[in-house]
């Protein structure tokens, strides 16, 4: 995998060179021409989409368990409230979090909340880290019951 993706970014800035075009979107264009250069931008931006949209779905599979952990409600507890619905906590989260970044002209107001979520990820590789390394005691392994 890493041949591919080396040997895809050298022949990405050969292209470029010999193009003499800055940004991505320049080289496709002048190198494959038009059409191409209309089907990468309209897949680049399907795939971002779905990217978003499988985001959304993983925060809002976790949100329901959160809220319930942070309220102290016993595991598996039916009624649940309104406010762990599914659809609420991904409507809320859109609208409370990507909507905000979404709607300025500017991007460079984005390089906080890009840092940010580049030290929650560097949160989250320690603890995995630290957890395989010194396990909790207590915690036995078990099985993992699925719906």
């Amino acid at each position: 995998m890493l041949v591919f993706i080396i040997s895809g970014l050298v022949i990405l800035a050969y292209c470029s060179q010999a193009s003499n075009e800055r940004t991505y979107q320049e080289v496709v264009w002048a190198v494959c021409g038009k059409l191409t250069g209309v089907l990468c931008e309209v897949s680049i931006a399907i795939y971002t989409f779905g990217t978003c949209i499988a985001f959304l779905i993983i925060i809002g599979d976790q949100q329901d368990k959160i809220i319930a952990v942070m309220l102290k409600e016993p595991e598996g507890a039916g009624g649940s409230p309104w406010y762990t619905d599914r659809k609420f906590t991904i409507s809320l989260t859109a609208f409370l979090f990507i909507l905000p970044l979404s709607i300025p002209r500017e991007i460079g107001f984005q390089k906080y909340a890009s840092f940010l979520s580049v030290v929650g990820t560097w949160y989250v590789t320690a603890i995995v880290i630290i957890k395989y390394i010194w396990p909790d005691k207590e915690m036995t392994p078990g099985d993992i019951l699925t719906r």
